[in-house]
């Protein structure tokens, strides 16, 4: 499983393509939140980036959105590389496989319409990994979705982090290979490296399910009490972390 919904503002007008007869769309969705952490009311804006193909960029190219304009975006994550200039470059993005325009009152803008919440089911590729950062505990790991296109096989890679309480019941509880559910929203971040800005993507978890066993049980059954079901516990389950304790 690899899929969810963006609703946030477009951020800039979107890029319309058309190659050998086929219809592609670029464009990136501001998404708003906000949280209370010790009291204060905090805010962001996260910046999602979003390409679509054929009749869904088709229909973009009908609606005509423009920047500012509020859009429902479903997809899934879509991670891939490109050598470009001698160097292998890694790009992250959400396809999009249905668009929708919110329509708005001038009166009542739907300020309160953001979401940014994806699901996967995968295998770790290795064992979590905990830290400890300024404002708690950190867990990360990535995981393998396997995917299936006209017979072939495509695994996508998805990196996650899971802060605060349940960060090191996952450490304690998941494992390389382990299937999981995990729920989550796409974090984008900012970097400079040798001079040039770059983005790196990933999901921060709300949540996470174990679905199978744990290695060497040895019972008829098992009770998934502990990690059946770890939501996170930061308030509306965001997280109260700087860009640089991310580890993507």
């Amino acid at each position: 499983m690899n899929k969810g919904r963006l609703i946030g503002r477009i951020a800039q007008d979107i890029k319309i393509e058309t190659n050998n007869g086929s219809t592609f769309a670029a464009l990136s969705l501001d998404i708003d939140e906000s949280w209370i952490s010790n009291e204060e009311l905090k805010s962001r804006t996260q910046r999602v980036h979003v390409k679509a193909s054929g009749q869904v960029a088709e229909k973009l190219e009908i609606m005509k959105p423009i920047k500012g304009n509020l859009l429902m975006i479903e997809g899934r994550m879509n991670n891939y590389s490109r050598e470009m200039d001698g160097q292998r470059l890694y790009f992250s993005e959400v396809r999009a496989f249905s668009a929708e325009i919110i329509r708005e009152s001038h009166n009542a803008p739907n300020t309160h319409l953001n979401q940014n919440i994806f699901c996967f089911i995968g295998r770790l590729g290795s064992d979590p990994v905990l830290r400890t950062t300024p404002k708690g505990q950190m867990v990360s790991f990535d995981i393998a979705c396997n995917e299936y296109y006209k017979g072939e096989k495509n695994t996508q890679w998805i990196k996650m982090a899971i802060f605060n309480k349940t960060a090191e019941n996952a450490a304690t509880i998941l494992s390389r290979g382990r299937l999981v559910y995990v729920e989550g929203k796409v974090h984008t971040s900012e970097y400079e490296k040798d001079g040039e800005k770059k983005t790196s993507t990933g999901i921060i978890v709300r949540s996470w399910k174990a679905l199978d066993k744990k290695p060497g049980f040895q019972g008829s059954s098992e009770s998934f009490s502990q990690d059946s079901y770890q939501p996170q516990d930061e308030t509306n389950g965001f997280y109260d972390a700087d860009d640089d304790e991310i580890p993507f």
